[in-house]
């Protein structure tokens, strides 16, 4: 069994703030001080964007291309696999 690398969350959610900074015009200056993460995995995220750009390129009825969703799935991770691995280059 092979592991999948996922790339990790593609989004993080901040759950607080801290703050860095305050100007003497009483600006201030914050940051995420702790992080919730989940949601969908970058490998998720990248799959999403080639898919629509499969499906831009898809010419034919609805029905032949309900009838590719099995081959564009697989090819949208297919790209965004290799665009993981880019990453790690």
């Amino acid at each position: 069994m092979s592991v999948i690398k996922d790339g990790g969350p593609a989004f993080g959610q901040a759950v607080s703030l801290r703050c860095v900074r305050v100007e003497m015009n009483g600006d201030t200056e914050w940051e995420p001080e702790t992080m919730a993460l989940g949601g969908i995995t970058v490998r998720d995220y990248f799959a999403a964007k080639a898919m629509q750009a499969l499906l831009s390129n898809v010419t034919g009825t609805g029905r032949e291309i309900l009838g590719m969703r099995e081959e564009l799935s697989k090819a949208a991770y297919e790209y965004a696999d290799a665009m993981l691995r880019a990453r790690e280059a």
